[in-house]
């Protein structure tokens, strides 16, 4: 626990003395190509403080348990991870990134993808499992892609109530 800890401040100290290198969204297969480690992961712990960047953004210092490795190395089980996209304890993510040092780092939004809080209790390994790599993260897209259309639902739902609250 004080190893964790001491990588974690260490990450904090990193991140905000180091300048953060952003790339734009090229497309799903370039992340696949481009990402040396690929897995699910849950939130363990929000960051105690927020980091500032040099793109005017705000790099997070999150705790992860990694669920399953997709690609890449699988030694790790906890990490810190780095990241814009701002995480929910106790949901589960599609991330695509690197672990250098202990820590990894998916430091872009879109490398980090909401699947929700279940994991589809056991079959979540039996539906990916022996399947190519490409196919792989095609069930898992769909899977969030189904997560939003469902968030999207509920937010019409909701705007619709507080639409006719506002016009009483």
């Amino acid at each position: 626990m004080k190893n964790y800890l001491a990588i974690l401040i260490l990450l904090i100290v990193a991140s905000t003395a180091s300048a953060v290198l952003l790339s734009e969204f090229a497309g799903y297969d370039w992340l696949e190509q481009h990402s040396p480690d690929i897995f699910v992961a849950r939130c363990v712990t929000n960051p105690p403080t927020l980091l500032p960047s040099n793109s005017e953004s705000i790099v997070n210092a999150f705790s992860i348990q990694v669920v399953s490795s997709i690609k890449g190395t699988n030694r790790y089980v906890t990490a810190p991870l780095s990241s814009m996209h701002w995480l929910n304890v106790g949901d589960n993510y599609l991330i695509y990134g690197r672990f250098e040092d202990g820590i990894c780092y998916a430091t872009e939004e879109f490398r980090v993808i909401p699947l929700g809080r279940e994991l589809w209790a056991g079959t979540f390994t039996n539906l990916i499992a022996g399947k190519p790599l490409p196919e792989q993260l095609q069930i898992l897209l769909k899977r969030a892609l189904e997560n939003v259309n469902r968030n999207m639902n509920r937010e019409r739902e909701e705007k619709q109530r507080l639409e006719e609250g506002v016009m009483k």
